[in-house]
């Protein structure tokens, strides 16, 4: 609810309401969400730039790696969760020039493949243009870590400063980017 929150803020994340789908709890189920990439495919031209957030249960299974939908039997994810090379073949076919991808569960890192190693990024002219054309997946843990969850925060760690970031607490010097 709070990515949901700052992605339809008109003074932050500017998606129009429209153009986002917010699945939670029985609609957070594996036919949920693998509707919700169809919806994505169908909606995102080559111009856009789109973003996937995920905030849930990430879970290993005989290995693979799953996330853990509303509805899933965890004594069966291969037959009731949603796999990470499902989600890893579906970002790849999301038509939009730039793609987001923000992971906030358990092994979150295993849908990243090995072509797709870090990057890190030295030329400071790259936030001066801020024009940037490409993909990027930003994860709470690696392919075999456990995220983090805060009772005190009411949600995970990742995505409460995720949310903190896009709302401006992360631009230190007021520039309109956080460096």
């Amino acid at each position: 609810k709070a990515m949901y929150a700052v992605l339809t803020d008109p003074n932050h994340g500017r998606f129009p309401k429209k153009n986002v789908r917010l699945l939670l709890d029985e609609r957070a189920t594996a036919k949920g969400i693998r509707r919700g990439f169809t919806w994505l495919r169908r909606r995102a031209g080559p111009e856009d730039m789109a973003v996937v957030y995920y905030s849930g249960h990430g879970a290993p299974e005989e290995g693979g790696t799953y996330w853990v939908p509303y509805d899933a039997d965890i004594d069966d994810l291969e037959a009731t969760a949603v796999g990470n090379a499902y989600i890893t073949r579906q970002l790849r076919r999301v038509r939009a020039k730039r793609l987001i991808t923000f992971l906030d569960s358990c092994y979150s890192a295993a849908i990243v493949k090995k072509e797709d190693r870090p990057k890190a990024l030295f030329n400071q002219d790259f936030f001066a243009k801020f024009k940037g054309a490409g993909r990027v997946t930003i994860t709470a843990s690696d392919g075999k870590e456990l995220s983090l969850e805060s009772k005190d925060l009411g949600q995970g760690v990742f995505t409460y400063y995720l949310v903190q970031a896009l709302k401006g607490k992360a631009d230190v010097n007021q520039d309109g980017a956080v460096e």
